[in-house]
């Protein structure tokens, strides 16, 4: 009964402001100016769920779709909230790059303003100095050219256990365990760039906990009802509890950690990892212990399933697709040998490879949607209205 209470109270508040909205349209449609279309948005809308049913279950193929009925960018509906999709490099750099200080905030999320403490985790935050401050830090930390400069033997060592454990496991009968291998790689890398650790095995506890945080996480930060009418957070009260539990582990998990880099920094070990930059950072830069924990703990998050999935879905097209599979292979056989693995510099003499794994992020990405951007302000591209 209370199931059924809940659905009835959920559409008598969406009935409200439908209503509501179409008054205040009504009022209002005399006294204002016509305002320049949205992008164009597809067949298909329904009243109240908008286009969530057309999306179905694999957006990013009905997105391309889309756009070559649509163009590059088109706007759709999804409850009650207008989104704008952009579809191809060159609006996402007209937009998200060029425009970057109007198009890097964030849209309220109940369940992820919990779980980030309201933007305070890095990936969440909200536009404005805390935001510059902490991709300025990030830049001189963490940026692809750091990586490569400070922490290329950690992909290194990595890679080398992983591919030893695909040969250990590869003749079982009962075939290799991708979720395990793959994610005690993704982890590992996670966990020596951020504190310098790392678990042996998938059978470590601090493994299980950050694979369960994981996973949390992202059945959490995907819940389309709660991000389009926030309103309603007061009838979840299990995900809203769930979301209090999982910040608090992060915060126990991270900041335990954290203070472990912490101490031997205080010992003068010299640790090589991102969390001691960070720490370094605090008193001139004014950041708090728990900006640390949050930030560090946001960056655990978003490297590990990412780089999962990523490792997986290339698996999977690999195996089905042998002729590409051969042509990666001689690719790398021609341009490394086989003595040695690949490195970031051998990126430039390997397009085919670089051409396969951007494939992947395309065809099968890691999350159809991401953590989505908000614009600050109003603007329009190509003659349409962005709200």
């Amino acid at each position: 009964m209370d199931d059924v209470k809940n659905i009835l109270i959920i559409f008598a508040s969406v009935a409200a402001v439908v209503g509501v909205a179409a008054a205040v349209q009504l009022l209002t449609s005399s006294l204002t100016k016509p305002l320049l279309p949205l992008p164009p948005s597809p067949k298909g809308r329904l009243p109240v769920l908008g286009h969530a049913l057309a999306v179905g279950a694999s957006p990013h193929i009905t997105f391309t779709e889309w756009s070559k009925q649509l163009g590059p960018i088109f706007s759709i509906q999804l409850v009650s909230r207008n989104w704008i999709v952009l579809n191809s490099a060159k609006v996402v750099r007209d937009l998200v790059d060029l425009r970057g200080s109007n198009y890097s905030d964030r849209h309220n999320n109940p369940l992820t303003d919990i779980i980030s403490r309201n933007g305070e985790m890095y990936g969440f935050a909200k536009h404005g100095d805390y935001l510059r401050m902490w991709r300025r830090l990030t830049n001189n930390t963490i940026s692809k050219s750091k990586l490569q400069a400070n922490y290329n033997h950690v992909f290194d060592c990595e890679s080398r256990e992983l591919l030893a454990g695909l040969l250990k496991n590869g003749a079982r009968h009962d075939g290799v365990d991708m979720d395990d291998v793959t994610y005690v790689y993704t982890i590992n890398v996670i966990l020596l760039i951020l504190y310098n650790r790392r678990c042996a095995t998938s059978s470590d506890p601090l493994f299980q906990l950050i694979h369960s945080i994981n996973n949390e996480f992202v059945a959490l930060s995907s819940d389309m009802i709660l991000d389009s009418f926030p309103i309603l957070i007061s009838l979840f009260a299990d995900k809203k509890h769930r979301a209090i539990v999982l910040q608090d582990s992060l915060i126990l998990y991270v900041g335990n950690l954290v203070e472990e880099v912490r101490q031997k920094l205080a010992n003068g070990e010299q640790i090589p990892c991102v969390a001691a930059e960070f720490l370094k950072m605090q008193e001139k830069e004014g950041i708090t212990d728990m900006a640390v924990i949050q930030t560090c703990g946001g960056f655990t998050l978003a490297g590990t399933d990412t780089s999962a999935y990523l490792l997986m879905n290339s698996s999977i097209i690999l195996a089905n697709h042998p002729e590409i599979q051969d042509r990666v292979h001689d690719e790398l056989l021609a341009t490394v040998g086989p003595d040695r693995l690949p490195e970031y510099s051998d990126a430039e003499k390997t397009p085919y490879v670089e051409a396969f794994l951007l494939e992947m992020l395309r065809f099968r990405p890691p999350r159809f949607f991401g953590i989505p951007h908000s614009n600050v302000k109003d603007d329009i591209y190509e003659g349409y209205r962005i709200p």
